[in-house]
Parts: C-alpha cells; structure tokens; sequence
C-alpha cells in the first residue's frame, strides 16, 4: 500500500483564510486539472509534500465538469459516474451553476528545451513513426486539431481556421515541460510547443502522463539537489517504467509483459524502428529480460 504524503488542494474559496508558507511543501502545483492531480500523486508516491492552488472550488477540470457527462459517443456507464460529480455548486449560481466561458482550449505557453511542431508528430516515412525521441516520457496521439474563428458561418462549407489532421502514434520529449530558464519549475500542461503542436499534446489523457513525469521529475529533483533542467532523464524514465508507463508505444506489447521495459529503452535508442516489438528481426532478446 502506497504511503500518501501531504497534498493539500488549496483553493480561491479557502485561500483568503489561510496563512501559509510554500516553503512547508515541497511542490506548489498551479491548478487541480488532470495534469496537476497526477503531478501531485507521483510526487507523493515519491514521498514529497506539495500544495495545489486551485481557483475554484473542484478539482478535476473539464472530464469533472464537462462533455463527460452529457457526450452520447461515450460509454453510458462513464457518463454517470461523471454525472455524480457535478459542477460546482458554489459558482455561476445565476447561470445554473454552469460556467460562462466553457473552455479555454489554448492559453499561453512557456518556450522550453524543447518545442513540440507538427513535424513530431508525424511520420518521417509512410505507415513509419514520427521522430523518436531519446529523451521521451510519454507516448501520446491524437491528431493536428484546431478550431474554426467561428462556430458558424453563412454559406460557409468550410469555416475559416479550421483543420485535421492525422498523425501517428509518437514521443514526448522531457524538454516540452522544462523551461529554459527557471530552475524549479516544471510545465505539464502549459507546454513548450508551436499553436499547431500544441493541438495534440493538449488532451487530458496525454496531460496526465506529463503530470506524473513532472511529479517524479521534481522529487528526483529534490533528493538530488539539483535543477529540473539537471534531472537525468535516464533515472525519470526508469522511474516511469518502473510504474508501467509506455514512452513508446508498440502494438503488440503492453505494460507488464515480458520483455517490455526492455523493448521500450530499445525502441527509445531507435533499435526497434517498427510498430512491433516482437518480430524476429525487431529484438530477439526481448524475453530475456
């Protein structure tokens, strides 16, 4: 059984009433979104103490708050476990508790060691991957998305600004999340991207995987004595393996089988250049390991 450290979510609502020091936490999370949720759990699997400042008084973001609930394309049985939670009842209390502005799909974002294009998360070569990154800490996919200008507009087939685009399974490299310059600050969801980059990397489940590398990135970080920008990406990886994360996705291979964290630091080295892990020509040692 997992030992929880302290995570305190600390609100707008409560915030006035509380004095509070950041230095009696090891982290201070800016938001209880997916992301920062996940960030706070592997940071206390880690065995750090971290504070979540929170505008609202829920946590959980849009799949708390949102379509989730409502979305007849998914499973009914998600939708009223999300309809147990609810919105908030302490906000919008004129507007049927429903938030004005339903989502902000895309908000500033920080240039770190690395900035994620459209060329990431495409292939080099057809059916092939995208670049594989060495340095990846989680796999993500979902296509080059951007909304229109307009929701709607007259004789229009087309809406101005709009785009999809496919892409194919890829790599996320630890550099997205670390800022060039601040030396203990991590960015999960704020990533360092272009607008077009930024349109895949932005989905809550890809969110998560960047919010559990930036909790152990942080407490590896911490018991270091180092900087975030200084944290061997080696020991993150192994870390995020060691809790069945997938960094490179094969599709005949999952977390827990044999051979798979080995086939996962193969593929990251570029070793394995196909979809498959277990073909004769791809890596016949896998099941050693």
């Amino acid at each position: 059984m997992m030992t929880v450290h302290r995570i305190m979510l600390l609100s707008a609502i409560a915030a006035g009433a509380i004095s509070m020091s950041a230095e009696n936490f090891d982290l201070v999370i800016v938001g209880a979104t997916p992301g920062g949720i996940m960030t706070a759990v592997e940071a206390a699997r880690m065995g750090k103490s971290s504070v979540i400042l929170e505008r609202t008084g829920h946590i959980g973001g849009l799949p708390a708050n949102g379509l989730g609930a409502t979305d007849t394309a998914l499973p009914p049985q998600f939708c009223r476990e999300i309809r147990r939670w609810g919105l908030s009842a302490q906000e919008y209390k004129d507007n049927g508790n429903f938030p004005r502005q339903v989502y902000v799909r895309e908000g500033r974002r920080f240039e770190g060691m690395y900035f994620f294009t459209a060329k990431d998360a495409l292939p080099v070569t057809e059916g092939g991957r995208p670049p594989v990154h060495s340095t990846s800490i989680t796999a993500s996919h979902y296509a080059l998305d951007s909304h229109a200008a307009r929701k709607r507009e007259s004789g229009r087939v087309h809406l101005d600004g709009f785009i999809s685009y496919p892409t194919a399974v890829y790599t996320v490299p630890y550099g997205v999340i670390v800022p060039k310059e601040v030396e203990n600050l991590l960015l999960p969801v704020p990533v360092s991207g272009s607008h077009i980059g930024f349109s895949t990397l932005r989905m809550e489940p890809c969110w998560m995987a960047l919010g559990q590398a930036a909790g152990a990135a942080a407490a590896i970080a911490i018991d270091r004595g180092t900087t975030v920008q200084a944290v061997p990406v080696d020991a993150l990886q192994q870390r995020l393996l060691d809790e069945n994360a997938t960094l490179i996705y094969f599709d005949d291979m999952r977390p827990g089988d044999p051979g798979f964290v080995y086939a996962q630091k193969l593929g990251l080295q570029g070793k394995i250049p196909g979809w498959s892990a277990q073909k004769k020509d791809s890596a016949k040692s896998l099941h050693k390991k």
